[in-house]
Formats: structure tokens, sequence, C-alpha cells
């Protein structure tokens, strides 16, 4: 098997490929009654978003993180074990930075190529990315609601962005836009095209080159082991 099938995240549609291994979707519900988009101008929460647009994607990571566990219980064997990271967050808050960095980042980014006549804005306020950062209490919440595992540890940490001291900004700062890059391209081509992917991320990079002299971002991870129940 070509490797770019099996791992490549842009293409890729082999067993490994980031396509089949996310499960999180984006949310319905995320229209008026009208059809028209709820969450103009944003790719994911924000503060700008009205209470219904957490509300929807709080109610999708439940249903795709039951089925997600569900899944995982079939394959199994009894007291068998499993160890998950999510990229989470600390506060209730679900608008908090560390949670909504990358995609205020890239909703700016993509509001900049609108007004260059690069993107159509209907494009952009038709775009919702598959992606939640629950809460411990969450995660904890949807293992007890499903129901297979037992919680054995669950735990946070903190992930500092782009703290290589010895480097200089412009050099962290385009590293981080290429982590953002790897990630999020699949996303961006499938429902803009390639041909907005070169300006869009240069745009990124001059970003977080320019957040990274002001401040360092924090985000937080979600660790956590189950344990199979009998």
């Amino acid at each position: 098997m070509d490797v770019r099938e099996s791992l490549h995240m842009k293409v890729g549609e082999g067993e490994n490929s980031y396509a089949r291994n996310s499960f999180f979707t984006a949310p319905s519900g995320l229209e008026d009654d009208k059809g028209l988009p709820l969450n103009r101008g944003k790719i994911y929460i924000s503060k700008s978003s009205p209470p219904c647009v957490w509300k929807a994607y709080l109610g999708q990571f439940q249903k795709d993180f039951n089925l997600f566990l569900r899944l995982r219980s079939r394959e199994m064997i009894q007291n068998g074990r499993m160890v998950l990271i999510l990229h989470g967050r600390e506060t209730a808050d679900p608008t908090c930075k560390g949670s909504c960095y990358v995609w205020e980042l890239l909703a700016e980014a993509l509001s900049y190529m609108v007004s260059q006549g690069c993107i159509k804005e209907e494009k952009l306020d038709s775009f919702n990315v598959p992606y939640y950062t629950p809460t411990l209490d969450e995660v904890a919440e949807a293992v007890e609601e499903e129901g297979s595992f037992e919680a054995k540890l669950l735990q946070t940490f903190s992930i500092s962005q782009g703290d290589e001291v010895e480097e200089d900004v412009q050099v962290r700062g385009s590293k981080i836009a290429k982590n953002i890059r790897c990630f999020t391209e699949p996303l961006i081509t499938h429902h803009f095209g390639e041909d907005v992917l070169e300006k869009l991320f240069e745009k990124v990079t001059h970003m977080v080159i320019d957040q990274l002299a002001k401040e360092m971002v924090v985000t937080t991870g979600i660790l956590f082991a189950l344990k199979m129940r009998n």
C-alpha cells in the first residue's frame, strides 16, 4: 500500500488515515428557520456565537464520543484498558482562548480571504469545523453515560504553544502555522478547494508570528485511562 494512501492527511483514505479515524463531525442545527447560518463569519464557537451554537457542538460531541466508546468496547477483551489524549479546556467557558485559539486565527484569516475576493462570504458562513474541546467533567460524564468503561485516570495538563525560547519568533511561528496546516488542510480543501491554500496559510503564518510576539498561548490536554467493565 502506498504510504500516502495510508497516512497522508490530505488525500489518505487508508485504514490508518486521518479521514477514517477522526470520529468528530460538525453539528447540525446551525441554521435558523430560514436556513440562514447562525454563526456567520466564524467556524467554531466564539464569543459572538449565540448560545445555541455551543449547545449544538456539545450535543454533537456527546453523540460522537458515545459512538466512539461503544465501538471500542466491541474490540476489547474483558478487563482491557485504553489510554487516550484529547484537546480540552480547563474552564466552563467554551470560548476561552486556549480552546478557540486555532479556530479564531483561521476564521480571521478566512475573513481576510473574503475581503480579498478569494472566497465567497456565504462559503465562509457555511463552514463549521468538526471539533470540540470538552472539559474534564464533560468527558467523565460521557464515559459514565456510555457505560462500557470505568475511568481509572482522568486529568488535564498544559501545552505551551511556541515556547522554544532558543528559537527566533519567526521560526516558532512558522512551525506552529505548519502544524495548524497539517490538521486543517483536509477540511479547508474539501470546503473551499485547493486554490486558496497557499495564500490562506501565508496569512495564518503572519498572524501566528504577530501573536507570539505579544504573548504565549497555553492550551489544555486531557489524559484519561479507561478500563473495560466486566
